[in-house]
């Protein structure tokens, strides 16, 4: 099954976003995804090209599928699901720094001093 025949909460650009929203890296993931959005296409071809060399990756770490892998890629090749993962990281973001408190600057909510 594609990537793309999942339901919305399972595709990559979902899980991707959840665990980066769990740690609260919506701006670095921004920036990743704003700095690689001219080369996406080029980079998930060169995923394609690496992917039977992960699979010896995948074996000694354990934690890598090629159902992922190419999942990953696939996200990458399409500008539309690239930019909808940027909206959705710039949203999260927002939502975030408003919950910050008056005159704190940190993530954490903490005056900076």
């Amino acid at each position: 099954m594609k990537d793309e025949e999942l339901p919305q909460e399972d595709r990559i650009e979902a899980r991707l976003g959840r665990w980066l929203r769990e740690r609260g890296m919506e701006v670095p993931a921004i920036l990743a995804a704003e700095t690689v959005k001219p080369v996406a296409w080029m980079l998930a071809q060169g995923v394609h090209f690496f992917t039977p060399h992960l699979d010896i990756l995948s074996y000694l770490h354990g934690g890598l599928r090629e159902r992922n892998v190419q999942a990953f890629a696939g996200f990458l090749e399409d500008p539309e699901r690239l930019e909808a993962f940027i909206r959705s990281m710039e949203a999260s973001a927002r939502r975030r720094g408003s919950g910050r408190k008056p005159g704190t600057s940190g993530a954490d909510g903490r005056d900076p001093d």
